[in-house]
C-alpha cells in the first residue's frame, strides 16, 4: 500500500506467438496481458533505444526488447533488457535473457553499449547469456538473483556440488575470466542497497 506504480514498462509479447512457441506458459502470458490491459495503471510497449528519465540524473535505456525472431528459449530470450545510469555508476539487467538473445544483442549493439559498472546475471546465472556476452558488460560487480541452493550447485537437497546446473561454470567465469570483484547473491545475502 505504500507504492505508487506510476507507470509500466513493458514489452510485450503476443498470445498467438507463445501459443506456437511456448505453448505450456500461454496461460500464464495471457492472463498477464489481460491484467495490464484491464490496470489502471499506464502501460508504455517500450522500443530498442528509448531513454526514461527516473529523476535526480538517474536514466533507464532500453537495451532489448521482445524478438519474433528468436523461437528457441522463446519467452527468455524476448526479456527486457535495460540499463540505469548515473553520474558514478551504471546498472545492467538482463531478466532471463538466454544464448540466443545475448548474441543478438552483441550482434547488433555498438561496441561498449553493454558496458556496465553492475550486472544482474542473466535467468539466475543460469542457462542464460555466453561468456562473450559478460566480457563485453565487463562488469565490476555480478548481481545474482539467485536461491542457495542453485548457487550451490545442489540437486533437490542432496548438497553442494551434486546438480548438473551451469552455475559453477559461469561462477568460474565471473571470479576468473572477468575477475569481478564481488558477486552478491541473494540466496545468501538477501536484499542489498547499492549506494
Amino acid at each position: 500500500k505504500e507504492i505508487e506504480i506510476d507507470r509500466i514498462l513493458n514489452s510485450k509479447l503476443n498470445d498467438d506467438w507463445i501459443l506456437q512457441y511456448e505453448t505450456n506458459f500461454h496461460s500464464l502470458v495471457s492472463t498477464y496481458n489481460k491484467e495490464l490491459a484491464e490496470s489502471e495503471i499506464s502501460v508504455i510497449d517500450v522500443k530498442k533505444g528509448e531513454v526514461y528519465a527516473l529523476g535526480n540524473g538517474v536514466n533507464l535505456k532500453i537495451i532489448g526488447v521482445k524478438n519474433d525472431s528468436i523461437t528457441a528459449n522463446a519467452i527468455n530470450n524476448s526479456s527486457m533488457v535495460f540499463k540505469i545510469e548515473s553520474k558514478s555508476k551504471s546498472v545492467l539487467f538482463l531478466g532471463d535473457l538466454g544464448v540466443e538473445g545475448g548474441k543478438e544483442l552483441l550482434r547488433t549493439e555498438p561496441p561498449g553499449a553493454l558496458k556496465a559498472d553492475y550486472v544482474q546475471m542473466a535467468h539466475h546465472g543460469q542457462a542464460g547469456v555466453g561468456l562473450e556476452f559478460y566480457k563485453a558488460v565487463d562488469p565490476d560487480y555480478a548481481l545474482w538473483p539467485t536461491p542457495k541452493w542453485l548457487w550451490e550447485n545442489s540437486a533437490q537437497g542432496q548438497g553442494p556440488g551434486t546438480g548438473n546446473f551451469q552455475i559453477p561454470e559461469v561462477r568460474e567465469w565471473m571470479d576468473n575470466e572477468l575477475n569481478v570483484k564481488k558477486n552478491y547473491v541473494a540466496g545468501l545475502e538477501g536484499n542489498l542497497q547499492i549506494d
